[in-house]
């Protein structure tokens, strides 16, 4: 497939700089590498005192001769002002005595990092974090309740209750358990669901209209909604309020 001569164009100029690119890095890893030659020249390495110094990479040094790593800045360079030696002071290379940075003749390209500053300070951060949680738990743990006592008295109540449910239900109790339907005072659900089935049973009755089986109106009322709503959760009848807030009931 031959290409156009547009093609061919942008395709030599992509080429060209490309290598371009890679020339342009090459001799500036070479022109790095005669600077920090020049700066190590004739220095000795602080632990055998040999001269066969290499630069490992930015700001650190190796010896060839018993392989000590160290910081080629701080060993080798003195403030300008004051002739003092040098500290790493977080993101920087300072002299003490002069107050002032100083800039790194071993750190062409890489930004200054003082790995021991940052390791000891996420030390401290995770020291404090881990207090927080401490005091959080205790903090959790003295919101507790105290223990509940008395739970024997407690079941007893609740089982009560349970008997009381069921014996104003009519589930599963003896004939004997079930209050009496004579008795006007008291609540018989069985009667009542036996009246609103009757009269509901196939139609639609408005609830006030549902006659009373007990002398007490208001206590008969509330007597027929509760059978009402539990019919209701049977499906025997459904409960429909209209919007005039009238309350019907609705066979099924």
């Amino acid at each position: 497939m031959t290409l156009p001569p547009a093609c061919i164009s942008w395709t030599a100029l992509l080429a060209a700089m490309d290598m371009i690119e890679r020339r342009t890095a090459s001799l500036k890893a070479e022109a790095t590498r005669l600077v920090y030659a020049v700066h190590l020249f004739q220095r000795e390495c602080p632990s055998c005192q040999c001269t066969r110094l290499v630069m490992i990479r930015d700001g650190w040094c190796r010896c060839h001769a018993c392989g000590k790593e160290f910081d080629a800045t701080v060993q080798f360079q003195t403030c300008a002002t004051c002739d003092g030696p040098l500290i790493l002071r977080v993101c920087r290379y300072w002299c003490p005595h002069c107050r002032v940075p100083v800039r790194s003749q071993f750190r062409l390209d890489a930004h200054i990092f003082d790995a021991e500053y940052f390791r000891e300070k996420m030390r401290e951060s995770r020291v404090h974090e881990q207090e927080r949680v401490n005091a959080v738990v205790r903090m959790l743990a003295n919101a507790r309740s105290s223990p509940v006592t008395g739970m024997s008295a407690q079941n007893q109540e609740l089982t009560s209750l349970a008997s009381d449910v069921e014996r104003f239900l009519h589930f599963g109790q003896a004939e004997e358990n079930i209050i009496p339907a004579t008795d006007p005072a008291q609540f018989d659900m069985a009667r009542y669901r036996q009246h609103l089935h009757d009269l509901v049973d196939g139609c639609v009755v408005a609830f006030d209209g549902v006659s009373q089986l007990s002398p007490d109106p208001r206590r008969d009322r509330v007597w027929r909604f509760i059978a009402a709503v539990f019919m209701d959760q049977e499906g025997t009848l459904c409960i429909h309020q209209e919007p005039d807030g009238r309350i019907v009931l609705c066979g099924t």
